[in-house]
């Protein structure tokens, strides 16, 4: 419909969650097709969301086919972009491909200080579960105590139900198991089951 209306915003937006659908349908080349055209509406539009999207999306594919220095330089022309447009979110979606990145280099330690900064300066809780379990996987117990317990502390409520929900909770449940935590397991269990 937004194509035969020349709505190419539309069309762009569509193309994708098409993307992301089919991606996660196990139909990389149809998830592929729909990046291409993605793409090519972005160059023809030139609008800075698209275009930095266009620098995101392939940088996810390049971490996904194992490219990985081509994923950190997408992912560092999508930062460039997203500071150029004025994107608020840019450096938290380079922090993301990025790590993503370090983890298949086993340069994963390298990101604490990143997520502590984000951390710092996000409430998002996402964040949050991400950094106890950084902090548990690199032997900082500390640190992973303690930030696991302001995410415990409402039985894990605070953790918003969301895109990201599932990602948080095995997050948090991958420090619980380093720690050791058979109570907050149980609690974690039930969240799960009722969220």
């Amino acid at each position: 419909v937004s194509t035969r209306a020349g709505l190419k915003d539309f069309q762009a937006l569509g193309r994708a969650n098409l993307h992301f659908d089919l991606l996660e349908k196990g139909d990389a080349a149809g998830a592929r097709a729909q990046l291409e055209g993605y793409v090519a509406l972005a160059k023809q539009t030139r609008e800075p969301a698209p275009l930095w999207l266009s620098a995101v999306y392939q940088g996810l594919w390049a971490s996904l086919e194992g490219r990985f220095d081509d994923a950190e330089r997408l992912a560092n022309e999508a930062l460039e972009l997203a500071r150029r447009f004025e994107h608020g979110g840019g450096a938290q979606f380079h922090a993301i491909q990025i790590s993503r990145v370090r983890a298949e280099q086993g340069r994963l330690a390298e990101m604490i200080p990143i997520i502590e900064a984000i951390v710092k300066s996000t409430p998002l809780s996402g964040w949050r579960a991400r950094l106890v379990q950084l902090y548990a996987e690199f032997g900082r117990e500390d640190d992973a105590r303690r930030e696991f317990e302001l995410l415990a502390a409402d039985d894990f409520a605070s953790i918003p139900v969301d895109a990201l929900w599932l990602l948080s909770l095995c997050y948090v449940a991958e420090a619980c198991a380093i720690l050791c935590d058979a109570k907050r397991a149980e609690q974690l269990y039930a969240r799960h089951q009722a969220g």
